[in-house]
C-alpha cells in the first residue's frame, strides 16, 4: 500500500515537472516569435520612413 502511494507521488511530481518544462519552452518560443515580429515591424517602419524621404525620386525594381 505504501509503495502505491509513493509511486503516485513520484508520478505527480514527474508530471508537474514535464508540464513546467513544456511551459518554459513555449514561453521561450513565443518570446522569440514576438521579437521577430517586432523586428519586422521596425523594418517596415524604416522602409516606410526611407520611402517617404525618397518621394519624388523614381524607384525602379
Amino acid at each position: 500500500m505504501l509503495e502505491i502511494i509513493f509511486l503516485i507521488i513520484i508520478n505527480v511530481i514527474v508530471t508537474v515537472a514535464i508540464v513546467l518544462v513544456a511551459l518554459k519552452v513555449e514561453i521561450n518560443v513565443m518570446s522569440k516569435i514576438m521579437e521577430q515580429t517586432e523586428n519586422r515591424i521596425d523594418q517596415k517602419q524604416l522602409n516606410i520612413e526611407s520611402s517617404q524621404q525618397l518621394k519624388g525620386v523614381p524607384f525602379y525594381r
